[in-house]
């Protein structure tokens, strides 16, 4: 069923103190590139306020699709996405298929951790504060412009 009535902002529950996500420690079952991806993904979210400690296993399958991602389309890319059988027939190679479910994977991971335009408009991330220059006070919105 589709998305009905007005966009609503989704709650996000408090996240876990930055010093505790900073401190998640990368699971052992992820491969040399999934933990680079994990290093990285994890200073990103840690900053955003999303994070919170019980994400660790979720943000492990994004770190492991995204590599898995990587070394399909590296070898999709040297084999091609089309090859000829011993009977002259052309056919799509079976890794497009499996690189199409793990986009999916992928996708569907990022939207969870706010990290597609959309998605992220959704969770309703605390803006970045903006300094008026008259009244020297932050402000988290943008004033309107007369």
């Amino acid at each position: 069923m589709g998305t009905r009535g007005p966009r609503r902002k989704v709650r996000v529950a408090p996240a876990s103190s930055s010093e505790n996500v900073k401190l998640m420690r990368c699971p052992t079952w992820l491969d040399v590139r999934g933990k680079q991806i994990w290093n990285d993904l994890l200073k990103r979210l840690a900053a955003t306020g999303v994070l919170r400690t019980v994400d660790r296993h979720a943000l492990g399958l994004l770190c492991n699709d995204m590599s898995k991602l990587e070394r399909y389309e590296r070898e999709l890319s040297e084999v091609g996405e089309i090859y000829t059988t011993p009977k002259g027939e052309l056919r799509r190679h079976p890794l497009v298929m499996i690189h199409r479910q793990t986009q999916a994977s992928v996708l569907q991971l990022m939207k969870a951790f706010g990290m597609t335009p959309n998605a992220g408009s959704l969770i309703g991330s605390i803006p970045e504060p903006m300094e008026t220059k008259k009244e020297g006070k932050i402000h988290y919105f943008r004033q309107p412009t007369k």
